[in-house]
């Protein structure tokens, strides 16, 4: 399997939670309910063992959904185990977020206040303003 190093940086991070959570338990040993229970925890911005993390979105929670989906049915295509709990959980929501933007007043002020700045700050402001890049 071909990922990109940014895909691959981001499974690793998730895979480091996931097996904070569910590493002491044997995988035919994870039902639904816990499942349930971590998106709970991840929409709720916790951890069993601590509560000051913040709240994750719905699309986060959803990639975690997906990557736990894939192990799972990894490990009923190798016969390890005999379903996958993850089809029994309804998967999270993704809110919708709507894009935000500036205006042409807006945009004028920017590019306005941009005049005293140094050109390399000038010049990324402007690409990502007239370009409408994003990372």
């Amino acid at each position: 399997m071909h990922l990109r190093p940014t895909t691959l940086c981001g499974y690793k991070l998730k895979l480091k939670r996931i097996v904070e959570t569910f590493g002491h338990m044997k995988m035919c040993d994870i039902k639904p309910h816990h499942l349930t229970e971590f998106y709970k925890t991840l929409s709720d911005g916790g951890r069993r063992d601590r509560r000051d993390l913040t709240k994750l979105s719905g699309t986060t929670v959803l990639q975690y959904h997906r990557i736990l989906s894939s192990l799972f049915s990894t490990a009923v295509q190798w016969q390890i185990l005999f379903a996958n709990p993850c089809e029994r959980v309804k998967p999270p929501k993704m809110e919708q977020v709507e894009a935000k933007y500036l205006d042409e007043i807006q945009a004028a002020e920017l590019l306005k206040a941009l005049e005293d700045e140094p050109l390399q700050y000038q010049v990324k402001i402007q690409m990502l303003l007239f370009g409408g890049m994003i990372r």
